[in-house]
């Protein structure tokens, strides 16, 4: 039997293999491929709802930082003109009572006071620095910091410069220095009078341009040494007093829709003004024919 098998094996593997049938085989569902036929493209509303919601964190996160930004500001003002210690300053306490209820860190607070006494929170002084950069084709910018380290004080913002296409570059020569001091406003027609009064001294005590800003408050305008003595003598509340960089009229540089880079050029800004140890920045750029909300995140940068 075996030999007769094995002499059949030759022809065993010759015959053709035989496939199962249809019916040997599984059933198998035969399922419809459906096409859309919508040219739109499909989004998931979880998708949606996760990028609202992303937004709107970024502009309140925004919102808050440019509102604790200010309160640093006033911190460092009021511990400047009138001291750091409480007992003696109602106006750095009111204004350390509203950082605290919006949220401001304590230790942001600590070094904004620590600030407006020339020193850092651990005690050493600080040291001011004025930082210049060129913004093609002639836009000026400068920056003042103050820092413990100015060595990585440079280093920081050129690199932010840099990144944003800017160079530094040599700038003081497009502005003029100026004292400037904002004050509030008063806030019925009985207080108008000793308003008045209180502007006249200003005047007296130096003062050159008075002018209104946007929010009503009234800006005094001074050489830069005066600025201390206006906000002694006028006794109304100071809303800010600083020296600043105010642009020259005919070096002004105007910002147009087609201005290459705009992108870049409000990032560096962005990153510059949020730097720790920037106190302020002013660049000579002036509103072209740019929209609304393209000069609007241009100018809400600047100090000047």
């Amino acid at each position: 039997m075996a030999s007769a098998v094995r002499r059949l094996s030759p022809v065993l593997r010759q015959l053709p293999i035989r496939k199962p049938t249809t019916a040997s085989r599984p059933l198998q569902c035969q399922c419809l491929l459906l096409r859309s036929f919508t040219t739109s493209s499909q989004q998931l509303s979880g998708h949606n709802k996760w990028s609202k919601i992303r937004h709107e964190k970024g502009a309140a996160d925004k919102k808050r930082s440019q509102l604790h930004g200010a309160m640093a500001k006033l911190l460092t003002l009021y511990s400047k003109l009138y001291g750091s210690d409480p007992q003696f300053n109602p106006l750095l306490v009111r204004t350390v009572a509203e950082a605290k209820k919006g949220g401001m860190a304590k230790d942001k607070i600590e070094a904004a006071i620590a600030r407006g006494q020339g020193r850092s929170t651990t005690g050493n002084q600080l040291k001011k620095f004025t930082f210049e950069a060129m913004f093609p084709p002639d836009i000026a910018v400068i920056v003042e910091a103050e820092g413990e380290n100015t060595a990585r004080l440079v280093q920081d913002l050129n690199l932010i410069a840099k990144k944003s296409k800017a160079k530094p570059a040599a700038a003081k020569f497009f502005f003029k220095r100026m004292g400037r001091a904002v004050f509030e406003p008063p806030e019925n027609k009985a207080e108008q009078r000793s308003f008045d009064k209180a502007l006249d001294l200003a005047v007296e005590a130096g003062a050159e341009e008075i002018d209104e800003d946007d929010g009503g408050n009234f800006v005094v305008w001074s050489d830069p040494e005066l600025v201390n003595k206006i906000c002694e003598t006028v006794g109304l509340k100071v809303l800010s007093a600083d020296i600043v960089w105010t642009p020259e009229e005919e070096t002004k540089s105007k910002l147009n829709s087609d201005t290459k880079d705009l992108q870049n050029l409000v990032e560096m800004l962005a990153a510059l003004r949020e730097y720790p140890d920037v106190l302020g920045v002013y660049s000579n750029v002036s509103r072209g024919n740019v929209t609304d909300e393209e000069w609007a995140a241009v100018a809400e940068n600047l100090d000047n």
